[in-house]
């Protein structure tokens, strides 16, 4: 009768093949292979099978985007493009949406002493539009550009231009009417004269006033009828945008006598940009007795922070 080659249980991790009758030889999957050695069948299990993972061809990394950020910042008519990109580039570009462009090559290094370099991996530039004929703001789409290798890139922005002025109205001069004033047997003339500034913030205004006080001769034969003396410290400085409300400057002056006062009238000067560049001359009246107070008003576009030359704006003066 056929022999089967028994093996303890613990011992069948050494071995790779085990003898099984043949009955049970025939049974096993095709995977086993089995042979008789005399009236012993001796059955083969398949060598284990090691998963094997898929091959993944090693290659070049997809580049990053050479454009990686574009922002654009304003300041009045001023613009500030940044651009960021990742890698070796040939040429960076901003066209402004004005009609106007600024470029150059990243790689090449400016010269120029006191130049201003960027850090690598970014470039800068400014620019300055044109305030145009009414001051308002505006809108419209600056593009950023960089060129590489492997293309041109780009993405747009949308700026919003506000311009600013800086309206300043110098030293006042004050003078009166020498026939003005106290009686005939006094020389000299008392007084007051209060400046009241008014501005506005979110909607709310808000007042200063600055007074004051001085002798005037009263000798009504001196020639010119009106000399003008300065009011030190009375000049005035605002920034302002053409959708600001009105500031004003208000005058008033008082003649100081023994007895009672006499109270001119008040005269009132505006100090909004769209009124532009002015010299002004305000007449006060206390019945037939008058004083002037003068200033000039000077309206310039600010262009803050520009690194470079530009274009003017608007014909209006720059600071």
């Amino acid at each position: 009768m056929p022999h089967t080659l028994k093996i303890a249980a613990g011992a069948l991790a050494t071995f790779a093949a085990i003898a099984v009758p043949a009955t049970v030889a025939s049974a096993l999957p095709a995977t086993y292979t089995s042979t008789s050695i005399g009236t012993t069948t001796v059955v083969i299990p398949p060598k284990p099978v090691v998963p094997k993972f898929p091959t993944v061809p090693i290659g070049p990394a997809t580049p990053l985007a050479a454009l990686s950020d574009f922002s654009v910042t304003t300041d009045s008519v001023i613009a500030t493009a940044t651009i960021h990109f990742n890698g070796s580039v040939s040429d960076v570009t901003v066209r402004w949406g004005d009609g106007s462009s600024s470029s150059r090559n990243p790689s090449i290094v400016s010269t120029v002493a006191g130049a201003p370099q960027d850090a690598p991996g970014t470039v800068t530039f400014q620019h300055e539009y044109a305030a145009g004929p009414n001051g308002t703001a505006f809108s419209l789409f600056a593009t950023g550009q960089v060129t590489s290798a492997a293309g041109t890139e780009s993405d747009v922005r949308q700026v919003t231009i506000t311009p600013r002025f800086r309206v300043n109205a110098y030293q006042a001069y004050f003078a009166n009417e020498y026939e003005c004033g106290d009686p005939f047997y006094e020389s000299e003339t008392e007084w007051r004269v209060d400046r009241t500034l008014t501005t506005f913030s979110n909607g709310q205004s808000s007042s200063a006033t600055k007074s004051w006080s001085f002798d005037r001769a009263a000798d009504d034969n001196i020639v010119p009828e009106y000399d003008f003396m300065v009011l030190s410290g009375s000049q005035v400085q605002l920034d302002l945008t053409m959708a600001d409300q009105h500031p004003s400057i208000s005058w008033k002056a008082t003649e100081l006598d023994t007895f009672y006062d006499d109270v001119f009238t008040q005269a009132s000067i505006d100090l909004h940009p769209s009124l532009g560049t002015r010299s002004t001359a305000l007449t006060l009246a206390d019945g037939d007795c008058h004083v002037m107070i003068k200033t000039d008003v000077n309206v310039a576009l600010l262009r803050p922070g520009l690194q470079t030359g530009g274009i003017g704006g608007g014909g209006l003066a720059t600071q």
